[in-house]
């Protein structure tokens, strides 16, 4: 912990993407040689070749379909969902945005600046609902000794500024070797050919609206005064300088001589450097010239071969770049792991190639009428059996080798899911075989359930506990960073009401806090959390139970209780922070007060109380009650489950658990009996044990 400890603090500073002097280039990394990410931006106006390098990529990126699909077992095998909240999201990011402005936009930001940033928007429930992009001049990034980044501030177009948690924001970069947090933009390595490209454009428009050649001395026989100088000036731009103007004689006199200081475009080989220019921008892109520029050189082979580069070098890599961080900061994290986004891969399949490829599998892995139906062609009649030799592999066998080798990449990084998928096989095998060897009879319909343990192997067990502490660290970080966020605006109230009133007393203090009024703000914004919290849980012990049915919060007297206990548990927790905060803040607001301190060290006081809560409290206490509502969730859907009649509890076996959890672990009891420390479920402060079901022998 030490080492990396060291590591995050030598990074603990404010990484800001915006508004860049040259001088300051250097302490944020990405910049040291380039321009700010404002500059950045305003390249894709400016430059031709880079809007249509840029333009081109998003195009086709913003095009593309996705696919979603859900892993259904431990072996890695996967079904596509055709309709879900998720697809609904991405196909409609918000009001204002098509998946297609969305994608464009995330792809333009990206490139001009090496970093893109999703803005993802909560209902009540802290569901995402909306996605947004964010211009990347407008992000500042917060970061953290310990958590490596501790929120992002993003400055609002009126000036004002919201710090947003870091899971709320889908950062995409391009990685850089200068810096951990920021991206490296492709534009980095073409500074030079871009400004040619812009002073070449200018000196060109220049040649055409304003030919007096500026660039240019006369030299004259004898002095000038300032006004003969000036009148000269004057009469040769009259009649030379604008359009139209640039082919007239000039005649000078009295000795005068004309020498030209500049090199004509011709002189300089504009044609030929633009060319030059162009060619670096298009392989910083890494856009083959037929995409975006159609000249003599082009034909039609040269065109289909850039085509396919292009789509399998470019596009592919940054679809897979947006896929991988989607899946990372959205689906996994608010959806679930055993859910992954997939894209429909956009390079053409070579028609000759295809038909070589049906050749060979006719009659080995397809049938004839499975490859009439790539080319487009009717079926036939007997040509959907596989005509194989008999000495050789079924067809069965070839394809389940070749499900194995993919399937399993899907299971890849998420050594949980594994888990919660062997533990559905164990516990649907488990089932099978009580109802087996009841049967058989083997077994008596015994009413001692205290025997009958789903995790007697010690691994298994770890298994469970090790998903279930994953899936409330999840759930508990939601809580807290919505607990966060209503803190900070309850500091902002205070601290206005503080600047006004500047209370004198204890009594003061509280009675300008309003607790009552804080505990109601806080209930109402975490209730529907609560609500959401206890809804995924329970779906989640169902489908581990294999029930296929869904769970129900709002079954009449049991959907009441619910909704209650919740409301409950909402104004607890309500009571429980504002309660402390408002007993911290009395106690060191008095003390300052005492000791004649002015506004500004009162408003010290209160900042440090506030960060205390952000920093420790609020993940303690998150914590607990996320655990409270997901045990009970756990324990109503082994009710409605109707397979399950006991509750195991199951304790965290480390040096922190408590002794009397730990005498408890393994500790069986029917459903609606309390275990014998009086708790219906695991529900204390900073407890992390969990409860697993006991299945009806039936």
């Amino acid at each position: 912990m030490g080492i990396f400890s060291s590591i995050r603090k030598f990074f603990a500073r404010e990484k800001n993407l915006g508004y860049l002097d040259d001088d300051e280039i250097g302490a944020v990394g990405q910049f040291s040689n380039f321009w700010g990410n404002s500059k950045c931006l305003a390249t894709y106006g400016k430059s031709l070749y880079v809007y249509a390098c840029i333009s081109k990529i998003a195009e086709k990126i913003g095009s593309v379909d996705f696919k979603l699909y859900k892993i259904i077992n431990s072996d890695g095998e996967v079904n596509e969902i055709k309709s879900h909240e998720i697809l609904d999201l991405l196909y409609r990011v918000n009001p204002f945005y098509t998946k297609a402005e969305f994608l464009e936009t995330d792809v333009i930001n990206r490139k001009l600046t090496g970093d893109s940033f999703i803005l993802k928007v909560r209902n009540k429930q802290g569901k995402v609902v909306e996605l947004w992009n964010i211009r990347p001049d407008l992000v500042t990034i917060i970061t953290d000794p310990v958590n490596y980044i501790k929120e992002y501030r993003i400055m609002k177009m009126d000036g004002k500024q919201d710090f947003v948690p870091v899971e709320d924001i889908i950062h995409i970069k391009y990685p850089s070797p200068l810096d951990s947090y920021l991206g490296l933009s492709p534009l980095s390595g073409v500074k030079a050919r871009v400004e040619i490209e812009e002073h070449a454009s200018n000196y060109q428009r220049s040649s055409f609206v304003n030919n007096a050649d500026p660039s240019a001395i006369i030299e004259m026989a004898d002095s000038l005064t300032s006004q003969q100088a000036r009148e000269l000036e004057e009469k040769w731009n009259a009649k030379h300088r604008g359009t139209g103007r640039n082919s007239r004689l000039g005649i000078l006199w009295g000795g005068a001589k004309y020498h030209r200081l500049n090199l004509t475009p011709s002189e300089m080989s504009y044609i030929e450097s633009m060319k030059a220019t162009r060619d670096d921008i298009l392989m910083a892109f890494k856009v083959p010239k037929p995409i975006v520029a159609i000249t003599d050189e082009v034909n039609y082979a040269n065109a289909k071969t850039a085509q396919e580069v292009f789509l399998s070098e470019t596009i592919v890599p940054e679809l897979r770049r947006f896929i991988d961080k989607i899946n990372e900061q959205l689906v996994i994290p608010d959806y679930g792991e055993e859910y992954f986004i997939d894209f429909v891969d956009p390079v053409p399949v070579n028609r000759e190639t295809r038909l070589n490829e049906l050749d060979k599998g006719v009659d080995r892995w397809i049938t004839i009428n499975e490859a009439r139906y790539e080319v487009g062609l009717e079926p036939i009649e007997g040509g959907d059996v596989l005509l194989r030799p008999m000495s050789m592999a079924s067809v069965a066998e070839l394809n389940k080798t070749y499900s194995e080798e993919n399937d399993y990449k899907n299971l890849h990084g998420k050594k949980i899911l594994k888990y919660k998928l062997q533990l559905k096989n164990e516990i649907k095998s488990a089932m099978d075989d009580f109802k087996h060897e009841v049967k058989k009879k083997k077994l008596n319909r015994e009413k001692d359930i205290s025997k009958r343990s789903l995790f007697g192997d010690k691994e298994k067990r770890e298994q469970y506990r090790l998903y279930r502490a994953k899936d409330i660290d999840k759930k508990s970080e939601r809580l807290r960073a919505l607990a966060v966020r209503i803190a900070n605006e309850q500091k902002e109230r205070f601290l206005k009401k503080l600047r006004q009133s500047r209370p004198k007393t204890k009594s003061e203090i509280r009675k300008l806090f309003g607790l009552k009024g804080e505990n109601q703000i806080f209930k109402t914004a975490v209730f529907p959390l609560f609500i959401s919290i206890f809804k995924e849980s329970g779906e989640d012990a169902m489908a581990l139970l294999t029930i296929d049915k869904p769970f129900d919060i709002k079954k009449t007297k049991v959907g009441a209780e619910i909704f209650a206990l919740l409301q409950k548990r909402a104004v607890f927790f309500a009571h429980s922070v504002n309660s402390t905060t408002l007993l911290g803040l009395s106690e060191t607001l008095a003390e300052g007060i005492a000791a004649g301190e002015g506004i500004k060290k009162l408003e010290e006081r209160v900042l440090e109380r506030y960060a205390e809560f952000s920093n420790y409290r609020a993940e303690r206490i998150a914590r607990t009650e996320t655990t409270a509502v997901v045990n009970e969730a756990h324990l109503e859907a082994y009710r409605q489950s109707e397979v399950a009649e006991g509750k195991e509890w199951l304790a965290t076996l480390d040096d922190r658990v408590r002794d009397e959890h730990l005498a408890m672990n393994g500790e069986i009891v029917p459903l609606d009996k309390a275990f014998s420390n009086g708790l219906m479920f695991p529900n204390e402060p900073n407890c992390r044990c969990t409860i697993a079901p006991i299945i009806r022998m039936i």
